[in-house]
């Protein structure tokens, strides 16, 4: 199993201990110490990636007039490690809203498995919650992720076109050189990166 999966699933195992038995899975060192030492001379796949920084850069500088809806793929697909499918797939009723994290589950996957991840930290929840407000009240469509324009969610889906192509808005938005080359692969290699680099806390992005 490669040192990123390991990452990825002490990642929700924590956060899953952390909301439903209070238990912080932080203070087992010797298990943090192995994965450390599973990770030795790990490299990740070379791909166009984004830093903790640049992805702090937009949260925080982007405008939620015209970026909140790239925020929140931004969100999602990094923290759950997201194929571009499954997240144009996502429904409202995937996301539990648990005040103090968001969790998510993801019925059908690529390999045909369930599988679900949490969502920790108020920027990133207030995120989430500021787009997810804009719904239109009346709008039947339990798709999560609708087309964002100037501020305001439309009664339309957004298609896998438009969720592939929000690595390469990110980008250009940081004014990244080869911004091109940010597919729609970054985000779930940019949480292979992260989760390795930040010891499987996705709260280091804060």
């Amino acid at each position: 199993m490669k040192p990123s999966t390991l990452w990825s699933q002490y990642s929700v195992l924590r956060s899953t201990l952390d909301i439903k038995k209070g238990i912080d899975m932080s203070k087992y060192s010797k298990l943090r110490a192995f994965l450390k030492r599973q990770s030795g001379g790990y490299l990740p796949k070379k791909s166009r990636v984004f830093t903790k920084e640049q992805v702090d850069n937009f949260l925080n500088n982007a405008l939620d007039y015209s970026y909140l809806m790239q925020k929140v793929v931004l969100v999602l697909g990094v923290a759950g490690a997201m194929r571009c499918d499954e997240i144009v797939k996502l429904r409202i009723d995937n996301v539990e809203d648990v005040k103090s994290a968001l969790i998510i589950k993801i019925p059908d996957t690529k390999t045909k498995r369930s599988r679900s991840f949490t969502v920790l930290g108020e920027n990133y929840l207030c995120v989430y919650r500021k787009y997810i407000a804009l719904r239109p009240p009346s709008l039947v469509e339990r798709r999560l992720f609708l087309r964002y324009v100037n501020g305001m969610c439309l009664e339309m889906v957004v298609g896998i076109h438009k969720i592939s192509a929000a690595a390469q808005e990110v980008a250009t938005f940081l004014k990244l050189d080869n911004w091109k080359e940010y597919t729609g692969h970054a985000l779930r290699r940019t949480s292979a990166t992260l989760l390795v680099k930040g010891g499987g806390d996705f709260t280091c992005l804060k």
